[in-house]
């Protein structure tokens, strides 16, 4: 939700989905720097990786997808 505030995303559009993947994206980059994913990706598994970004699985996978290191 921050993220839609940060972004100013109207309030009464939460639910497009174009402003949902929006918030989403910018979310995973300030809770999963690309940079930092990188270095750790190729020493860590996705459940280490996921614990030390203090995120789910599924959002540490779906942002290993989106940089292409897993399919």
């Amino acid at each position: 939700e921050l993220a839609h505030i940060i972004l100013g995303h109207p309030t009464d559009k939460k639910n497009d989905p174009s402003l949902e993947r929006q918030a989403d994206r910018y979310a995973a980059e300030i809770l999963m720097p690309v940079d930092e994913v990188k270095l750790l990706v190729s020493k860590l598994n996705i459940d280490e990786l996921a614990k030390y970004f203090q995120v789910s699985n599924q959002a540490m996978y779906i942002r290993l997808k989106e940089l292409n290191f897993v399919e």
